[in-house]
């Protein structure tokens, strides 16, 4: 921008915020403008004199120079201003020619001792490069310690130096004229030779900047030399290239330093002229021949070489002629007493070359493809059995890699059991040039074992190969799985349940398979079994509805369980339990049905006899009963003797039934304390006593070996009889007997308490009035007739005498009017009622102090007339005040309970015994609707609400509550990732009997969701704990090792090179802990929203990493449609850009013609839509999946912390976006970045 073109409001704005203080004065140096620096700097004292002229406020250095003698340029001095002593500064002064007021510019820097300070200081220490800071006069003011080094001179040496004795092969003219064209033009570059001594010579290659500040201009220096040595392989004389022109088959041209051609051979001359029909002669410019379109001679590659490099590059032709469509194009320079005088341009023929190699390439190609693309592993041994050459696939099948297997004997990893086999099949193989089949086991170096397939085929005579070539297969699951299924067969040979397989494809489905335990429980012998129809087992007259329920496995193909009736071999009926499973194919065909056969002939003739002891009880008396009963459990159970024994209160005992084989009454003390009824009466549960017996003489020397006992128990827990089993034998079947007896004593209990209650009603009346006048209760008889009351058992009912209330019209005077109607209809309706006794109602009466009671009253009519009217009737009443107040509080309760179970988040429910349910929530109809697609509604049955495929399930869960389980399940819904505790319970009544169950389900997705990500929390913390400790200290330990050997080493080169290695160990070491810091900070920082700048950030970001090795080399391409502004956490989106570009600065592939990273930024409303792609190594296929875990690292070669991509990922995520990574190994990487927009602040 030209100043003359800005208004004098534009122009001011400029001038008052520059940095520096700007004094312009006239050609008298009286004073013109000062900007607010200037006025700052110089103060109110000079303001207040501002009329005098500028040099009379400085020192001598500027007042020596004289007003009519200004300087042509630009120059220095240090000043001191007015009133301001103390301080140096340096002016440079600008004389304006071009003014016609012939204007000075004064610029004024405060001068602080040296003449690099602060941020220059650690630029000029850590450059590879040699930099100089030159003065306007050339003298150096400053140089770093690569210049130094480059020079081999010291910083003292070169500081104060003039630049032009840095070039000494150069006359004075031409020095002079070199520093004047860098003045002007403000730039320079070139190569040059340096003699650093006598044998030592370096090639340096420079560029200079002028006025880099103002006043001071740069230089950056490169040591070239060992680059420049490459090209002195084609340094020859003119004479020598003249020899070669005319018998070489290339295609030679030589140019001059005006890119010229100076000469060419012939065969160089006709080439162009038949080729591309071009003519040229000596003097053709090298540019005419470009823009013909010959791009092989290229103008920048000829000034590239014209400074001493050498460069070699390959053209396909597109021309028609075939026998030569591809070249090579040699550039390098042509020296004369070590100074470029020339350009030559060597053409080759490459065709044939490109051809073969093309078809190598595809060769290789093909082969390299089977290697590393073949499920096998692929070795190749010579003829001793060393590995030659192992295919990538050895990590995965043996987990070792190539380099471990390289050159080890291929016998060394079979298994020692195996060896001597495998040597003689080996030799057999090299022998015969056989392809063979080894199965063995292949033991790694880390004692893994491995089954595997391999053949070996010799292919030593084979050119191309000339070893032997092994296909490895792992077999080791297959094995397994032979291994587990010989297993299974003998856990099915060997189990006691009956097993048979039929073939469903075959007409008759013929039984396949049976196990020994058939043979056991048919008594056929398996050969007998195997080939036939498997309903021979049934017997010569199968019963209908068995042959019905098989019929269902076969036709519904679902799995039945029944117990069916059949025959033994030898004609012998027995029950057998039989679970029919049907076998599907991957098609979903029927192939097979399987058979569990058990022998249920005990159980089956014991439900029975348990029956027919039922019948036999059913319409006798008690004493009756009792012997019969006895009677029965002695015949089915092979007992000798039976006793019911009861405990009398009074210490005796009490034999309530009797019965004995052989007619002799077992007789033992009855007394509780004798020692066998004080042990029989210590047990608590069923028990039998064999050994124990001897301890009873009275009962061992009646020959009696073996007893079974069941202790009958009260409603208190305590012991009021029990039932005793006793045998000269042995009992068989324990447990069925204990079923049986525990049945029983339900109703021995029963007949106990009948028993009880007769003797109460058979007592006396005297012991009745005790008991009436003795009760809480309100008794009383009245005279239906006489509506009279003839006994009470108190003085004193309700407050009132007794006395007060014997007529009925007492009692009707305290009902309470909302009872009166209520009481009245109903001993109408019982007066009246013929054929019952007894009744209940409960109503209000009126106490004398004025409150009312809840009262029971029970009745029952204890005499008729002849007719069957009432005459007399026994009342019994019962305040029962409180019980109402506790009947509404449970109704207020259930109320809440409801309200709370109809509001709650929780899924209820409950079912009664016979499965139906009794209750249920809007959340468990809502759960019904949604996933079981069922209106649920109460008095449902269970199996109606679930589906088939789950129904059994369910069941299976509901009667294990109806059981008394109390017990929790997890239910997972995959379709809707949600998860589910549900709590089954059984519901007691008030008899403590189970009368249903409850079921509560609660959604613990999220409490799921949390405990997964604890458990990942803590498994990378230990991850992080392990790692971070080895990765922090590894660096210490290098650092300290090489501390030692720099205490050590004499020499200052080696020395040197340790202290670059202690350098590189610490910026691994900073890298590493920037790192962490990242990760800290990402997960414990909020987010903070704020526009985000793209082009700043990634530049930062670039600029940050421009110091990583090779950093220079890579091409950022930029493409941002960033219209829509964007808003985030600006240090988050700082740390992906700066990982991701790390990552592709360091994996980038040298092989690649152009290193490229290419940045696309897109931005939406609600989105930003970021691609990182590079052309950089790639990532293996295999580790795709596990980049972005913690330290994971995908190469040898890797020397990052590996939490970079971690920390990148944690970073997107807590930002709620998604990163992917898609890649091919050897050609790049792109991961693409979705992240949200939060400009309105809608993170949460």
């Amino acid at each position: 921008m030209n100043i003359k073109n800005l208004d004098k409001k534009g122009l001011n704005s400029i001038l008052e915020s520059a940095p520096v203080p700007l004094v312009i004065t006239d050609r008298t140096f009286s004073v013109l403008y000062l900007n607010r620096k200037a006025k700052d700097l110089l103060g109110e004292k000079y303001l207040a004199r501002k009329e005098d002229s500028f040099l009379e406020i400085f020192s001598q250095d500027l007042n020596s120079i004289p007003s009519n003698a200004l300087p042509d340029s630009p120059s220095r001095v240090l000043l001191a201003p007015f009133g301001k002593e103390g301080k140096f500064y340096e002016c440079e002064l600008n004389y304006d020619k071009s003014s016609d007021d012939q204007i000075l510019h004064f610029w004024l820097n405060e001068k602080q001792g040296g003449f690099l300070k602060g941020d220059f200081a650690k630029l000029f220490d850590s450059v590879l490069e040699g930099i100089f800071l030159i003065g306007n006069n050339g003298i150096i003011l400053e140089a770093n310690p690569a210049a130094a080094r480059i020079y081999n001179l010291s910083i003292e040496t070169i500081r104060n130096s003039n630049i032009k004795d840095l070039f000494p092969h150069q006359p004075v003219e031409d020095q002079n004229s070199y520093w004047n064209g860098f003045m002007k033009n403000k730039f320079i570059d070139g190569f040059y030779k340096y003699k650093i001594s006598q044998e030592e010579i370096r090639y340096i290659q420079f560029r200079g900047v002028a006025d880099f500040l103002p006043g001071i201009h740069l230089a950056v220096f490169e040591d070239a030399t060992e680059r420049t040595n490459a090209g002195k392989a084609y340094r020859s004389s003119a004479a020598s290239l003249n020899a070669i022109f005319e018998n070489s088959n290339q295609f030679i041209f030589l140019f001059d330093l005006h890119a010229k051609i100076v000469t060419a051979n012939t065969k160089a001359f006709e080439w162009i002229a038949d080729l591309f029909t071009t003519k040229i002669v000596l003097g053709t410019p090298l540019s005419g021949l470009e823009k013909k379109g010959l791009s092989f001679f290229s103008v920048s590659f000829f000034e590239e070489v014209k400074k001493g490099l050498s460069l070699v590059k390959e053209y396909k032709l597109s021309l028609a002629r075939k026998e030569l469509s591809w070249i090579e194009v040699d550039y390098f320079p042509v020296f004369e007493n070590e100074i470029v005088v020339g350009v030559c341009i060597k053409i080759t023929d490459i065709t044939e070359r490109k051809r073969t190699q093309a078809v190598l390439e595809e060769k290789e190609a093909r082969f390299r493809s089977l290697f590393l693309n073949s499920s096998d592993l692929i070795m190749v041994l010579d003829d001793s059995g060393t590995i030659k050459y192992s295919s990538s696939s050895s990590n995965r099948i043996i987990q070792m890699n190539a380099e471990e297997l390289s050159g080890k004997k291929y016998v060394s990893f079979v298994h020692s059991e195996e060896k001597e086999s495998f040597n003689n099949k080996f030799e057999n193989i090299l022998q015969n040039k056989l392809q063979v089949s080894i199965e063995h086991r292949f033991v790694s170096e880390s004692g893994k074992t491995v089954y595997v397939d391999c053949i070996f085929n010799n292919l030593t005579g084979d050119p191309y190969v000339q070893g032997i070539v092994v296909n490895m297969r792992d077999i080791s699951e297959s094995k397994s799985r032979e291994e587990y299924l010989l297993l299974l067969e003998r856990a099915i040979d060997n189990s006691k349940n009956g097993v048979i397989i039929t073939d469903f494809l075959q007409d008759y489905n013929p039984v396949i398979y049976a196990n020994r335990a058939i043979e056991t429980i048919t008594g056929y012998p398996i050969h007998e079994v195997v080939g036939k129809n498997s309903e021979f087992l049934l017997g010569p007259e199968p019963n209908l509805k068995d042959l019905k329920r098989i019929a269902e496995v076969k036709n519904n193909t679902i799995p039945v369980k029944t117990v069916v009736k059949s025959y033994k071999k030898d004609g012998t009926l027995f029950y057998k339990e039989l679970s029919i499973s049907p076998v599907f194919n991957k098609e979903g065909l029927l192939t097979n049905l399987i058979g569990i056969l058990n022998d249920d002939s005990e159980r089956i003739i014991a439900e029975k006899s348990l029956l027919e002891v039922s019948k036999g009880i059913d319409d006798n008396n008690s004493n009756a009963f009792y012997a019969s009963l006895a009677e029965h459990l002695g015949k089915h159970f092979a007992a000798d003797h039976i006793l019911f024994i009861e405990k009398e209160e009074d210490g005796r005992i009490l034999i309530k039934g009797q019965w004995s084989s052989q007619f002799d009454e077992f007789t033992v003390s009855n007394d509780q304390k004798n020692p066998f009824w004080s042990r029989v009466f210590s047990e608590t549960s069923f028990f039998h006593y064999e050994e124990e017996l001897k301890e009873f003489p009275e009962i061992y020397n009646k020959g009696i070996r073996n007893l079974c006992a069941l202790p009958l128990t009260g409603n208190s827990g305590n012991s009021i009889g029990v039932i005793l089993l006793l045998r000269k034998g042995k009992f068989l079947n324990h447990a069925f007997l204990e079923i049986i007896l525990n049945l029983l004593s339900l109703r021995l209990l029963a007949e106990f308490e009948r028993d009880r209650n007769i003797s109460a009603l058979l007592s006396s009346e005297g012991k009745f009035r005790s008991l009436a006048e003795n009760s809480p209760d309100i008794i009383y008889i009245i005279n239906l007739e006489e509506r009279k009351i003839k006994y009470f058992n108190r003085d004193k009912i309700l407050g009132f005498p007794s006395t007060d209330l014997i007529y009925s019209d007492a009692w009707e005077k305290i009902v309470h009017q909302d009872d009166v109607n209520k009481v009245a209809r109903h001993w109408n309706k019982y007066l009246k009622s013929k054929g019952v006794d007894s009744a209940s109602i409960e109503y209000r009466l009126k106490h004398k102090n004025g409150y009312y009671e809840w009262v029971n009253n029970r009745h029952v009519i204890i005499e008729r007339d002849p007719g069957g009217k009432p005459l007399n009737v026994l009342l019994n009443i019962t305040v029962i005040t409180n019980r109402k107040r506790a009947e509404d509080a449970l109704r207020e309760n259930q109320a809440r309970l409801t309200a709370l179970i109809e509001n709650t988040n929780d899924i209820v429910w409950s079912i009664n015994t016979q499965y139906h349910f009794t209750t249920m929530n809007n959340a468990f109809q809502a759960f019904a609707r949604k996933y079981f697609h069922y209106e649920a509604r109460v008095g449902d049955k269970l199996t109606d609400i679930f589906p088939s495929q789950v129904r059994d399930y369910w069941k299976e869960q509901h009667t294990r509550a109806l059981k008394g389980e109390r017990f929790a399940v997890e239910l997972q819904i995959p379709d809707d990732f949600l998860s589910f505790e549900i709590n089954f319970n059984p519901i007691y009544s008030d008899k403590e009997e189970i009368s249903g169950a409850s079921v509560f389900a609660r959604d613990i997705t999220q409490r799921k969701k949390t405990e997964n990500e604890i458990i990942q929390a803590n498994f990378e913390l230990d991850s992080f704990v392990y790692r971070a400790s080895h990765d922090l200290r590894a660096p210490l330990r290098s650092v300290l090792g090489l501390i030692s050997l720099v205490k050590l080493e004499e020499n200052e080169d080696q020395r040197n090179y340790y202290l670059k290695l202690v350098e590189k160990s610490i910026d691994k070491l900073d890298y590493f802990i920037s790192d962490l810091t990242d990760f800290s900070r990402n997960s414990r920082t909020e987010i903070e929203i704020e526009k985000i700048d793209f082009n700043a950030t990634i530049a930062d970001c670039i600029d940050n990493l421009k110091y990583m090795e090779k950093a220079e080399e890579i091409e950022m391409r930029k493409n941002f449609m960033t219209n829509v502004p964007f808003y985030s956490d600006s240090r988050r989106i700082t740390i992906i850009f700066q990982n991701l570009l790390s990552n592709a600065i360091k994996y980038q592939n040298h092989k690649s013609v152009k290193p490229f990273v290419e940045l696309s930024v897109t931005t939406f409303p609600d989105r930003a839509e970021i691609s990182i792609t590079d052309n950089g190594r790639g990532i293996r296929e295999e580790y795709l999946n596990k980049v972005f875990n913690m330290f994971f690292r995908a190469s040898q070669d890797s020397y990052g912390s590996g939490l970079g991509l971690y920390i990148t990922k944690q970073v997107v995520e807590k930002l709620n976006g998604k990163i992917e990574v898609f890649s091919q190994f050897g050609k790049g990487t792109t991961f693409r970045l979705n992240l949200p927009n939060l400009e309105n602040n809608n993170y949460y």
